[in-house]
Order: structure tokens, then C-alpha cells, then sequence
């Protein structure tokens, strides 16, 4: 699917075609309130422990631990805050704030992991790339064709333009 929505981008348009807006439709998405999702993990908590009744036992088996991975500043560390109720990590609009992996106890039944953001070779092509994606700091440009070369590849020069 995601390749088909690449291609789909990357096609170059012919001059009497007007650029289509892509419709991408995931039916399995859903946007969650706090309430929804505390609830939705505590019913995996409970899950888990009615299954495993031995899990409850040991401190460290007896809470679900839920993580967030992702690029860095996608906003791991405020949808962590969101499900604490209060300010519990730092954040930061540039990436890198979060510098080790944390665990937070929210309750009997949850822990909460944050981690820094994780950036893997086989999704970034370049340097060029991590810096227009904002997953390095724009502070670290000590080369700046490249990303603007690629920026100016993907992006029409009438949206530039205007």
C-alpha cells in the first residue's frame, strides 16, 4: 500500500495535468481521548493479568509496560505527560531531549517507557534526509546544499513561488 502511495507521489505530473489530492483512508485508525486510552490499557493490564496469575508475583512482571518508540520529537514524551496527568518528562521543540530510556509508574496496573528518539539506517537514505524530516537538530547543518537540493526535488517550484 505504501509503496503504491510512493509511486504515486514521486510520479511526475504532464503539463495539462492538474495535481490530484491523495486520498489515503486507514481503517483501523483511530484518535483516542486520554479516558479511552487509559481505559483501553487498563483492560490490557487486566487481560494480561488474568491470564498469568503467576505475573503478578514479581514487581517487575506485575505492571504492563507500555513503551513509545519512534523518530525523535514526534511527541513520545507529551503523549506520556498527557497519560500522567501532569508534566512527569521534559520536553523540548527540538529533537534529543530525552537522552535515556525512562520508566514512569502510573498506577498498580501500568508503567509507562519513554526512550529517545530512535532513528534506523534502512529508513534514512542521508543526512540530507534526517535534517529536512527533523530528526536531526537544524543547528547541525554544516552543509546546506543537499538539503536544499532535496527539498527542491519534492517540492513543485509553484508552491515555492508563492
Amino acid at each position: 500500500m505504501f509503496s503504491d502511495l510512493k509511486k504515486e507521489i514521486e510520479k511526475p505530473l504532464k503539463e495539462e495535468e492538474e495535481p490530484k489530492e491523495i486520498q489515503i483512508e486507514f481503517s483501523t485508525t483511530k484518535v483516542f481521548s486520554r479516558e479511552q486510552l487509559m481505559k483501553l490499557l487498563s483492560d490490557k493490564a487486566k487481560e494480561f493479568s488474568d491470564r498469568d496469575p503467576k505475573r503478578l508475583e514479581s514487581e517487575y512482571t506485575k505492571r504492563l509496560m507500555v513503551g513509545t518508540i519512534g523518530y525523535p520529537n514526534v511527541g513520545k514524551s507529551s503523549v506520556i505527560n498527557v497519560l500522567c496527568g501532569r508534566k512527569r518528562v521534559g520536553v523540548a521543540s527540538l529533537p534529543g531531549k530525552t537522552k535515556h530510556f525512562q520508566t514512569l509508574v502510573l498506577d498498580e496496573e501500568l508503567c509507562l517507557c519513554d526512550c529517545p528518539g530512535l532513528v534506523f539506517p534502512s529508513f534514512a537514505n542521508s543526512k540530507a534526509e534526517m535534517l529536512t524530516c527533523g530528526v536531526l537538530p537544524i543547528d547541525t547543518i554544516r552543509e546546506y546544499i543537499s538539503p536544499i537540493s532535496l527539498i527542491l526535488s519534492r517540492v513543485a517550484k509553484e508552491v515555492l513561488e508563492t
